[in-house]
């Protein structure tokens, strides 16, 4: 949760860096399916619940709006979606909806199939086009906004404005 509420959201939201990348968020964490086929998260119950309310948001917001509602819900103990929705002005219904209508297993399934192909260890994890590199994890998880920086700028020869 740090990382997305003091790295990632502030490099997205307040730098600006969002039209800069094809970002995407993948709410599955450490959890694993269990014999009967069942999401099992790592830190219980709670975490699932939240999980499938990040993966609603995602699925019916774009990007942008995903960000802040989910960096807002993260900066809290408990769902805040109301509060976060409210803060946004986003209308969230169309999320709501999907959480009534949906099981945990259904909402979280295919993220827990794009979870398996990065083969990660530990999470938070940050994969580069595809790649999870072990030896990046410290640097992008601690310094996330002056590595994309640095390697926005070694790809397309263009410094962002605001890169140290």
């Amino acid at each position: 949760m740090e990382f997305v509420t003091t790295h990632l959201g502030p490099s997205m939201m307040v730098k600006d860096r969002l039209p800069f990348t094809d970002l995407e968020l993948i709410p599955y964490g450490n959890a694993k399916l269990d014999d009967d086929g069942n999401v099992v998260c790592q830190h219980g119950e709670e975490e699932c619940d939240l999980n499938a309310w990040h993966g609603c948001i995602l699925q019916h917001h774009n990007i942008t709006e995903s960000v802040e509602l989910i960096a807002c819900m993260m900066r809290g103990k408990k769902n805040r979606l109301d509060t976060c929705a409210e803060h946004y002005r986003i209308d969230v219904s169309d999320v709501k909806n999907c959480r009534k209508s949906r099981s945990v297993n259904d909402i979280l399934a295919e993220y827990g199939k794009e979870t398996a192909l990065v083969n990660h260890e530990g999470v938070p994890a940050v994969a580069v086009d595809y790649v999870y590199n072990v030896n990046e994890q410290n640097d992008l998880l601690n310094h996330f906004d002056s590595v994309f920086c640095a390697r926005y700028e070694t790809m397309y020869h263009i410094k962002l404005a605001n890169c140290m």
